[in-house]
């Protein structure tokens, strides 16, 4: 109540005018039931804008930063001569932090709808892009497609499986499974030749 009375006073002052809170004991109780009602009001809204911030920035909806961090990649990817190189380090938003991944500790890329998740050291981080636009930045002797959904780094592979109606599965370093679909699997055999 005292910080309440203290806030308005100031507010009071700044309007150029007075306040006079009144007589203490019989005004207190209303003040504190007002002011506690107040507290927890404001209280409520922040963190509620608290929440929706870190919801949008788990869904990495930064346009801004994405469309700078592309803008800085495309720049950084032209090399002398005019060609492409791939990526080296993907830069990635996820709780409220930007993290910058090496492309090689990245075991596996997933589609994710308008976003692609990014699992590297047991962590995932969504990513505002396309796999397909992904695959075209990345390493294409490193990294493979293996599904229309997976990219797979391929230093990370540590066996394929027989699976169901001739396809098959890749187990990873770290025991996550991915589909090798039939489709993509020439393309695999031939950069593990």
């Amino acid at each position: 109540v005292a910080g309440m009375v203290a806030l308005r006073d100031i507010v009071y002052e700044l309007m150029g005018s007075h306040y006079h809170f009144g007589p203490w004991w019989p005004d207190w109780f209303y003040e504190y039931r007002k002011d506690f009602a107040t507290y927890w009001l404001l209280l409520i809204c922040i963190v509620a804008f608290r929440l929706y911030g870190l919801w949008v920035d788990s869904r990495g909806s930064s346009a801004g930063a994405g469309q700078r961090e592309v803008a800085s990649e495309g720049s950084a990817a032209k090399d002398s001569a005019g060609s492409e190189t791939p990526l080296e380090r993907l830069v990635v938003r996820k709780l409220n932090r930007e993290y910058v991944i090496a492309v090689s500790d990245v075991d596996r890329v997933e589609a994710d709808g308008n976003y692609v998740m990014v699992h590297a050291q047991g962590s995932a981080y969504p990513r505002r892009e396309s796999l397909a636009a992904l695959e075209k930045k990345l390493d294409g002797r490193r990294f493979v497609r293996v599904h229309r959904g997976h990219l797979v780094n391929l230093d990370r592979i540590r066996e394929i499986q027989p699976w169901d109606h001739g396809d098959y599965r890749i187990v990873l370093q770290d025991g996550t499974c991915v589909n090798l679909s039939r489709r993509y699997r020439g393309r695999l055999q031939h950069l593990l030749r």
